[in-house]
């Protein structure tokens, strides 16, 4: 690979990067966070980022959660499910439920099961979450709904062969 760069591209490749010029106009406050959003058109995403919508861009951004789903027939003494957020929590943004059950609908014991979605979020507070589109195992997919509590806390609902459960998912360490 060496062999295959020129001077040029060596000299460009271990050039320092450039920062850019944020020109900010407004005296920000010293006590809240600030997020800078690059567009290709000033204002194009205003409405989705800081509609109420964008809770997570940056607070759930490779974030994991873990709880318990219990269920009485696949599930009775409680097996553990994680939630991964790997880009951030807004509209459109991608998660997976992973877990296992005791023993599936076909008695098979220590079954691995996950349901990938996109997140469709309800302004609002507390938050409220559903899946907007999700995929399972050759199938659809449990469909997951709830509210964002915190940054480390999040309730989930799924439905189970017609039975609700809740979940309660505490943030990992260190996500």
């Amino acid at each position: 690979m060496a062999e295959s760069f020129t001077d040029k591209m060596i000299e460009l490749y271990h050039k320092e990067p450039k920062r850019p010029e944020v020109k900010i106009t407004e005296k920000l406050d010293e006590e809240r966070g600030h997020v800078l959003v690059a567009e290709s058109s000033q204002g194009k995403n205003v409405s989705q980022l800081f509609g109420d919508k964008a809770k997570g861009v940056h607070h759930f951004h490779g974030a994991v959660f873990t709880g318990t789903l219990t269920d009485p027939e696949y599930a009775p003494n409680g097996e553990k499910i994680r939630l991964d957020i790997p880009h951030g929590l807004y509209d459109g943004g991608r998660v997976t439920f992973s877990w296992k059950w005791t023993k599936d609908y076909y008695g098979a014991e220590n079954v691995p099961e996950a349901t990938y979605g996109r997140i469709k979020l309800e302004a609002g507070t507390p938050t409220r979450f559903t899946l907007s589109s999700r995929k399972g195992a050759g199938w659809e997919g449990y469909d997951f709904w709830g509210q964002i509590n915190s940054k480390d806390e999040i309730n989930a609902t799924t439905k189970i062969d017609g039975r609700e459960t809740q979940i309660v998912f505490k943030r990992l360490d260190g996500t």
